[in-house]
């Protein structure tokens, strides 16, 4: 049972649920029709992504010694790849776009680009900002400019707001690997350090519920169900001790879009 939970997270199928879940909360949030092809293609989008990113480096390893594990990651991730090959094919031309922006930064940042050596992952505060960017252009922009939302404040803050969620889903992570980027990767833990680190996580969940204050476009239920993840996102970084317990940010912390979800969708069904 270890070894297929190791599986199932390893093989990126748990933060895919992730970015599959905070897709569903924006159709949540804009009172949008669920559109299961989007919610679908963002699932399989992140698994390629995130395993090419993990794995693509591997590639040539696993093809002289293969492990089982790694057959099984290499089947399920050349699945999603062609999988979202056939569903992109419906999109419109808009969403083709921004697909393609965000699979550049997905191509770039594990990869040297042009004549220089440095990635994306290698530029300084440019690691969390690339994820943000693409989490939140997934799982808010893509699916509101396929239902031709109209691109105004309240889809940019919403944009926003996801962001900077994102952000502070990724703080775990940057402090769980403080010790192995040291010196390689400037996170904002190595930076800042550990303690102005869960300081900033304070000062960015209050930025999040200013702006969705100031920019009622949820219900109620809503709202209610972003501020109870956000004090639970928080809560977890403020407590986080320096040596993590294994699974801690690559499941738990990870579950916290999944659980917004399912509490959105109580509270949207009631």
């Amino acid at each position: 049972m270890k070894r297929i939970f190791d599986l199932y997270i390893q093989s990126s199928l748990h933060v895919a649920l992730a970015v599959a879940s905070f897709t569903g909360l924006t159709y949540l949030h804009f009172g949008l029709p669920f559109n299961l092809r989007m919610i679908t293609l963002s699932f399989l989008g992140t698994v390629a992504g995130y395993n090419f990113i993990k794995f693509g480096h591997l590639v040539r390893r696993v093809l002289i010694s293969p492990k089982v594990e790694q057959i099984i990651i290499a089947g399920i991730t050349l699945i999603s790849v062609l999988a979202s090959l056939l569903l992109v094919t419906d999109l419109r031309l808009p969403s083709l776009s921004l697909l393609f922006l965000l699979g550049l930064i997905v191509l770039f940042y594990p990869h040297s680009f042009f004549a220089s050596k440095r990635n994306l992952r290698r530029i300084t505060g440019f690691k969390i900002v690339a994820i943000s960017i693409v989490w939140s252009g997934f799982s808010v922009l893509l699916p509101a400019i396929e239902a031709n939302v109209r691109l105004d404040t309240v889809l940019l803050s919403e944009f926003i707001q996801r962001c900077l969620f994102v952000i502070l889903l990724t703080l775990p992570f940057d402090l769980r690997d403080l010790r192995a980027d040291y010196g390689e990767v400037k996170t904002i833990p190595s930076l800042i350090g550990i303690h102005q680190t869960k300081r900033l996580s304070i000062v960015i969940s209050a930025v999040i519920i200013i702006m969705a204050l100031c920019m009622p476009s949820k219900e109620f239920p809503m709202l209610m169900a972003q501020l109870f993840v956000l004090i639970l996102l928080v809560a977890a970084i403020l407590r986080l001790p320096i040596y993590q317990a294994n699974y801690f940010a690559s499941f738990w912390i990870e579950s916290i879009p999944i659980l917004w979800f399912i509490v959105s969708l109580m509270l949207f069904s009631v």
